[in-house]
C-alpha cells in the first residue's frame, strides 16, 4: 500500500519557492535528461540524489555526489524523512512536506441510509398500560393456549407460613440484653515510651546533620589546605631552578637532582587526588591543574637528559607516551616538542664548532630542518597562552632554538656550498686557496680529509 503524497519546496535559488511533487521516485542531479528534477548550480553533480518511497516511508539517498546530501545540516548516505525535514543537495535546499488527508464532513439530519434513528424514552415518559384484574392465581400462559402454572401461589404461600413460625418464635423468646462494649484504659507508660523514642530520633537526626555539615566544612578546610601547600611547593620549585642558565656540563647532575624532588611531588598529588576524588569540585581541579604542570616539568627534565646523553629513542618515546596519555594541555604541547628535539639532536651532534665539530649533516636534511624550525614557530605561536609554557625552561630552549637554530642550519648550508664549489673549481691555484679556507674556517671536519 502506497504512503501519503509528498512534495519538495524550494528554500533558495535557482529554485526557490518551486514546488515539486513526489508522486514517485524523484532523482536530482544537473542532467537534465536523465533526471525527474534537473537543477542548473555548480554543486549539483550530475547523478546527486534521489527521494523515493519504500512501503509507506519516504527516504532521501546519496547518488554518490561530490558535495554530498545533507538532512538537516548533517551529511547522508541514506536516511528516512519526517514531515518537515531540510534536505539539501550540494548547496541548494528544499523543504520536504507530507501531503495531509482532506477533513470529513460530519453526517447531518436523521442518520445514513439504512439506518433507522433510535428514539430514548424516560420512565416518566412512558405510556400507561391498564393493570390487568387482580386474581389469586397469577401465572403465565404461554401464547393463550398453554396451561396455568401455579407457581407462583406456590410461593405466596410457603412466605406466609414462614412468617408465622417467625412470630411465635418471637413471642416466646426473652427480650435482648444490651452488653456495652468495655472501656480500654490508655497504657501511659506505652505513650511516654514512644515519645521519649521521638524525642530521641528527632534530636539523633539533628546530630547527625550537624556531623555531617562539620564533617564536610573540615574537608573541605583540608583539601584547600592541601592545595595550597602543593601550589607553594610547585611555586618554589620554578621560582629556584627555571630561571636559572645551566652549564653544559652540569645539566646531566641538575636535572637527575630535580627530577628526583618532581617525582616526589607528583607522588603527592596523586595520593592527595585520591584521598580528596569526591571533595570539592574547584578545589580537586586545582590539585589535577598542579599535577597536570609537575608531569610537564618531569617531562622537560626527562627530554633534556635523553637529549644530553644523546639517546634519541628515548626522546621520541617520550614525546609520544606525551601525545596519546598527556592531558589536552600536554597533547598541545606535542608537536612543539617533537620539533624542539629534532634541533637539539641536531645542535648536540652538528654544532659547526672548529673545536667539536668532526662529522657533518647530511646535506639533504638541511631544508628538512629548516622546514622544522619554521614549523616550531608555528607551534608556539600557537601555544602562547598554554600555562605549561609559564616561566619554564622548555619554553626557554623552545625561544633559543627559534633565535639560534635556524642561523645554525644556514651556516652549514654555507659551508656545503663553499665546499661543493671546491670540489668543482679547475682552476690549481683557486682549489687551493679554497680548500685552505675550508680547513681554516672548519679544522675538525673528517670531510675536508678527502679534499685534494
Amino acid at each position: 500500500m502506497a504512503g501519503p503524497g509528498a512534495k519538495l519546496i524550494g528554500q533558495k535559488e535557482p529554485v526557490k519557492d518551486q514546488e515539486v511533487v513526489c508522486g514517485g521516485p524523484v532523482t536530482v542531479g544537473r542532467d537534465p535528461t536523465s533526471n525527474s528534477l534537473p537543477i542548473n548550480h555548480p554543486s549539483i553533480s550530475r547523478k546527486h540524489g534521489r527521494i523515493f518511497q519504500e512501503g509507506t516511508a519516504w527516504n532521501v539517498e546519496d547518488l554518490g555526489s561530490s558535495n554530498g546530501t545533507f538532512l538537516n545540516e548533517v551529511r547522508i548516505q541514506k536516511v528516512r524523512l519526517k514531515d518537515g525535514d531540510v534536505v539539501r543537495f550540494g548547496d541548494v535546499p528544499f523543504k520536504f512536506q507530507m501531503a495531509r488527508p482532506e477533513p470529513v464532513a460530519a453526517a447531518s439530519g436523521g442518520g445514513g441510509e439504512g439506518f433507522e434513528p433510535t428514539i430514548m424514552i424516560s420512565p416518566a415518559n412512558r405510556p400507561k398500560v391498564d393493570a390487568p384484574p387482580p386474581s389469586d392465581f397469577e401465572g403465565t400462559v404461554f401464547g393463550g393456549q398453554a396451561p396455568v402454572f401455579f407457581a407462583n401461589q406456590m410461593q405466596k404461600d410457603q412466605s406466609q407460613q414462614a412468617s408465622n413460625a417467625g412470630k411465635v418464635a418471637t413471642a416466646d423468646a426473652p427480650p435482648p440484653v444490651y452488653v456495652p462494649p468495655p472501656v480500654q484504659t490508655p497504657n501511659m507508660f506505652m505513650l511516654k515510651l514512644k515519645a521519649i523514642i521521638g524525642i530521641v530520633i528527632f534530636f539523633s537526626l539533628i546530630a547527625i546533620g550537624v556531623m555531617v555539615i562539620i564533617r564536610n566544612a573540615g574537608k573541605s578546610q583540608e583539601i584547600r589546605t592541601a592545595v595550597k601547600e602543593s601550589r607553594m611547593k610547585v611555586e618554589d620549585f620554578l621560582s629556584q631552578n627555571e630561571s636559572r642558565v645551566l652549564l653544559p656540563e652540569a645539566v646531566l647532575p641538575t636535572f637527575k637532582s630535580e627530577l628526583e624532588v618532581l617525582e616526589a611531588c607528583n607522588k603527592e598529588l596523586k595520593e592527595k587526588l585520591e584521598k580528596f576524588k569526591d571533595g570539592d569540585k574547584e578545589q580537586v581541579d586545582n590539585l589535577k591543574a598542579l599535577k597536570e604542570r609537575v608531569d610537564f616539568l618531569i617531562f622537560e627534565r626527562k627530554e633534556a637528559l635523553a637529549v644530553a646523553e644523546g639517546d634519541r629513542a628515548a626522546t621520541d618515546n617520550l614525546v609520544q607516551d606525551l601525545a596519546v596519555n598527556g592531558t589536552e594541555n600536554q597533547k598541545a604541547l606535542a608537536p612543539l616538542a617533537k620539533e624542539l628535539l629534532k634541533l637539539q639532536h641536531f645542535r648536540k651532534k652538528f654544532p659547526l664548532n672548529p673545536d667539536r665539530s668532526v662529522e657533518a649533516p647530511d646535506p639533504k636534511d638541511i631544508d628538512s630542518l629548516l622546514s622544522a624550525v619554521a614549523t616550531l614557530k608555528t607551534e608556539h605561536e600557537k601555544n602562547a597562552g598554554n600555562q605549561l609554557l609559564f616561566n619554564t625552561h622548555f619554553s626557554r630552549m623552545v625561544k633559543n632554538s627559534i633565535d639560534n637554530d635556524e642561523f645554525l642550519i644556514r651556516l652549514w648550508q654555507r659551508f656545503y656550498t663553499e665546499y661543493e664549489a671546491a670540489k668543482a673549481e679547475k682552476d690549481a691555484e683557486r682549489r687551493k686557496d679554497k680548500i685552505e679556507r675550508l680547513n681554516r674556517d672548519y679544522s675538525s671536519l673528517n670531510l675536508l680529509k678527502d679534499l685534494k
